[in-house]
């Protein structure tokens, strides 16, 4: 089933894209022809276009209900030890919950805008462990009373290049900086346990958002966004996807359903330990939407 849906997905961004390419070859036709203006007509000529731009500031909030699978991996820096823990199975986080998710988007100029996006997630579970479990440098033996947490805050903003210009269809390349924060680990008094492993970090993304009006009422979104990193300090890859349609009883609201996927993969040293963490959501989402 989940196989199936990907593949779908798949299709109809490829879709998208390809339609968009199509658009592209004509508003490359139009640019030609804006080379041969003097450059006082193609001021004022550029300052008509910014004036026709259609609600320029879109402002969107989204519930996913999310399915969630968190691992973490433990390695020695020999590569000799490690120790995964799921922490879904062995600390009692939730696998499925509601995740709150927002963007906002502003054209300045029919080329030009500003695009920023955020995640939220904040999950916290006590359990009595089932068997023992490795944390670090700490083994926490079963039986043992332990609270485990993992917490995602993730926020991202850039700026916005549009490929297309056409009115029913829009079509732009991004680049932001991702601003995240993974923050996991497991607390008990009973054995005088407080670990932690935190990841923040300033990462470039790069990415494409499209929007496509089927009717005046009905409009289908999407966006794509991937970064791969490897530093001195850090490594992995993000993975950012969104297909929305969008019901608009009103010139300025829209009524949004759609299905998201966000997927994260850091490895990091910590003290004498390599982490590997993988995280990833995925989900149908409802929201809404504002056009101003």
């Amino acid at each position: 089933m989940i196989k199936k849906l990907k593949i779908k997905i798949l299709l109809s961004v490829l879709f998208i894209f390809s339609y968009s390419f199509l658009l592209i070859a004509q508003q490359d036709t139009l640019l030609n022809n804006n080379l041969s203006l003097h450059p006082q007509e193609k001021k004022g000529k550029e300052k008509k276009e910014r004036e026709k731009i259609d609600q320029p500031v879109q402002i969107a909030y989204a519930g996913i209900f999310a399915s969630v699978e968190t691992s973490i991996r433990f390695e020695a820096k020999n590569y000799i030890l490690s120790a995964k823990i799921d922490l879904e199975k062995n600390l009692g986080l939730q696998s499925s919950m509601y995740l709150a998710s927002g963007s906002f988007l502003y054209r300045i100029t029919p080329r030009s805008g500003i695009f920023a996006s955020y995640y939220g997630l904040k999950r916290e579970s006590s359990i009595e462990t089932a068997k023992e479990i490795v944390f670090l440098d700490d083994t926490i033996p079963a039986g043992s009373y332990i609270s485990g947490f993992f917490n995602t805050y993730i926020f991202s903003a850039g700026y916005l290049f549009s490929i297309l210009k056409d009115p029913d269809a829009f079509l732009a390349a991004y680049i932001n900086i991702y601003f995240m924060k993974i923050k996991t680990g497991v607390r008990s008094n009973i054995i005088d346990l407080d670990d932690k492993v935190e990841f923040v970090a300033p990462l470039p993304n790069f990415g494409l958002l499209g929007s496509f009006r089927i009717t005046p009422w009905l409009t289908f979104k999407g966006g794509i966004g991937l970064l791969f990193f490897n530093t001195e300090n850090y490594s992995g890859a993000i993975h950012d996807m969104h297909l929305v349609f969008s019901f608009k009883p009103t010139r300025w609201l829209g009524l949004d359903a759609g299905y998201q996927v966000f997927d994260v993969r850091a490895t990091f040293p910590s003290e004498n330990i390599r982490t590997h963490i993988i995280y990833n959501i995925k989900g149908p989402s409802l929201g809404v939407s504002l056009n101003f």
